[in-house]
């Protein structure tokens, strides 16, 4: 008997045994991709989730089939997850419809045609890569069936390989279904408590108070620390995106205090740099708060990741400017310490010259060389160029261009030696 025509004898045999099992899984694998985008721009929770039901389409195809929509699948979910804006992860939904209603066609092929839907009874179940090496034995004892169900014509021994398939199938729907049940709930606990940081992290927050009533840096001193607790993990991250999702005015008082913080800022930027003598020197930036970042920016590929990192940032950027506070409205020591620690060196060519005006200012001084090398200002010009600077100085020192112009002779005697001391 072919396997075209064995198709229409077997084709049905096991069928509804493996249906509800690879059904309700389907329906926890969705449910899991959906609760590991919590956060996610809007959309991409939905789109992972349709993912499992391409995958499980796929699965009933045929070998070369599955790695050909495999691959495809592939590229669409890649360009998803590095899309950083909205038009971008559109541009591919779009690609993707196209691509679900060809594997849809496909499937409607494989389903009209008995031999390739018997074949299919051998397959691997959508989710057999979570069992690991497991699911690689079992999927191995299936292609031993399927080898077996080709390469005979007993109608007996075809019906008894199917049935050895479909109870395969059946273990591994019925393992992979624990599996994915044990995950979503780990994923929901983790939610919970991440939630739960968040709301102590930020109720803890509410309730910091300083002992002085004039004190200016409360602000600060409330997004620091609630940044600290809030987003100690991607979870916590995740969770903080989501509950800002869901009611955008849960964290009033936190828009509040960035607000103050932002405020403040300007100020503090405004009145440290406020000397038009002194040297111009990098100030921080306005904070823009952990309310600001937008998920939309983000790509989907380690979301979690990634989100955790950004508000890190924004919490790196709200120290700086608490520290630029700080030093503004303390003035005095606090203020000069803070401007030197973030003075840009000077040039070179500006310490050289100045190590140099102060030699020539110097010359006239009895002992003025051994009170630059001691006082002066200091660069990193080379030995030559200094010892040259040194002669010349001595000179000036002595009335040194009168000196020249009296003694042409001891002045070419000069000239030679600052040339030798160059070439040195």
């Amino acid at each position: 008997m072919s396997v075209q025509a064995s198709g229409h004898r077997y084709g049905t045999v096991a069928t509804s045994r493996d249906t509800s099992g690879s059904t309700g899984n389907l329906r926890l694998l969705r449910a899991l991709a959906k609760e590991s985008m919590r956060g996610a721009p809007p959309g991409a929770a939905d789109f992972e989730a349709q993912q499992q039901d391409a995958g499980a389409k796929i699965a009933t195809l045929s070998a070369k089939e599955q790695d050909y929509y495999h691959g495809a699948q592939a590229a669409l979910i890649a360009k998803y997850e590095c899309a950083t804006t909205t038009a971008e992860r559109d541009d591919v939904e779009h690609v993707y419809r196209a691509f679900a209603k060809t594997l849809d066609a496909a499937c409607r092929a494989e389903q009209h045609d008995p031999a390739r839907r018997t074949q299919s009874r051998f397959n691997l179940p959508y989710g057999a890569q979570c069992l690991g090496d497991e699911g690689k034995r079992l999927g191995a004892r299936l292609e031993r069936y399927r080898a077996k169900f080709n390469h005979t014509a007993n109608p007996h021994v075809r019906a008894a390989e199917l049935r050895a398939a479909a109870h395969v199938r059946q273990e591994m729907e019925t393992e992979i279904g624990q599996r994915a049940r044990q995950k979503l709930d780990d994923v929901q606990r983790s939610e919970d408590e991440a939630r739960a940081a968040v709301d102590a992290a930020f109720n803890a927050a509410k309730t910091i108070e300083s002992g002085d009533p004039y004190d200016r840096e409360i602000a600060f001193t409330r997004l620091e620390f609630f940044a600290q607790r809030a987003f100690a993990s991607p979870e916590t991250a995740q969770a903080f995106k989501a509950m800002q999702q869901q009611d955008p005015e849960k964290f009033a008082v936190l828009k509040q205090w960035e607000a103050d913080v932002q405020d403040k800022t300007k100020w503090a930027q405004g009145s440290i740099a406020s000397d038009p003598f002194r040297r111009s020197f990098p100030v921080p930036d306005v904070p823009a708060g952990y309310l600001g970042v937008d998920e939309n920016t983000l790509p989907a590929a380690h979301y979690g990741e990634t989100l955790l990192d950004r508000y890190r940032a924004r919490c790196a950027d709200v120290k700086n400017a608490h520290t630029l506070y700080h030093a503004a409205i303390e003035r005095g020591p606090i203020k000069q310490a803070y401007i030197a620690s973030v003075m840009p060196p000077k040039p070179e060519w500006q310490q050289e010259l100045e190590e140099a005006l102060g030699r020539v200012l110097l010359s006239p001084i009895p002992f003025g060389g051994v009170l630059a090398n001691l006082f002066g200002p200091k660069s990193n010009m080379s030995p030559s160029l200094r010892a040259g600077l040194n002669i010349v100085c001595g000179l000036l020192g002595g009335n040194g261009p009168g000196l020249l112009q009296r003694f042409p002779l001891f002045g070419q005697k000069i000239a030679d030696k600052l040339q030798n001391v160059s070439r040195t």
